[in-house]
């Protein structure tokens, strides 16, 4: 029961202290700005269903990720439920924040140098991914710009994500 509620609080925090991957967007993988996106592009029903099999691979590689984010704290001996507690005061130090020992630190440290470590792989795969698929990043990233901007993409997208 702990470990799933544990495994996506890992990846979500991770995600948080690394925005590189935030979501499997690595910098090469952000939206352009509105300006950038060409309005007058219609999305073809195969642009479609290429994007939502980009989605499912990334939530795969998400899956993956958390795997390895999660055997990478057992293997610093670090409790999760810790980890996730220094993750949430990393960037937020305020008065009344709770105080973790040198130990623990070190060891939450050594586990964000792994995860930070993990990262080209996961933004290779994610960026293999979307060319497999017969996109290109940027045709990709308009996709998703684009269907953000239009609810009736996005919920088609989400009925064929099965959302």
């Amino acid at each position: 029961m702990f470990k799933p509620i544990f495994v996506g609080g890992c990846l979500a925090i991770s995600l948080f202290l690394i925005p590189a991957i935030a979501y499997g967007q690595a910098s090469s993988l952000t939206p352009a700005a509105p300006a950038e996106m060409a309005t007058g592009d219609q999305i073809t029903p195969l642009e479609v269903q290429q994007f939502v099999q980009v989605l499912k691979r990334w939530k795969d590689i998400d899956q993956e990720s958390q795997k390895k984010i999660l055997m990478a704290i057992k293997a610093e001996r670090l409790n999760p439920q810790l980890f996730l507690e220094i993750a949430k005061t990393q960037n937020t130090q305020t008065e009344g924040s709770p105080e973790f020992s040198a130990s623990d630190l070190q060891k939450f440290k050594k586990v964000i140098s792994k995860i930070q470590e993990m990262e080209p792989e996961i933004q290779s795969k994610k960026e293999h991914a979307i060319t497999s698929q017969g996109l290109t990043v940027a045709r990709f990233n308009q996709i998703g710009y684009t269907s953000e901007q239009n609810p009736a993409l996005k919920q088609k997208i989400k009925q064929m994500l099965g959302e």
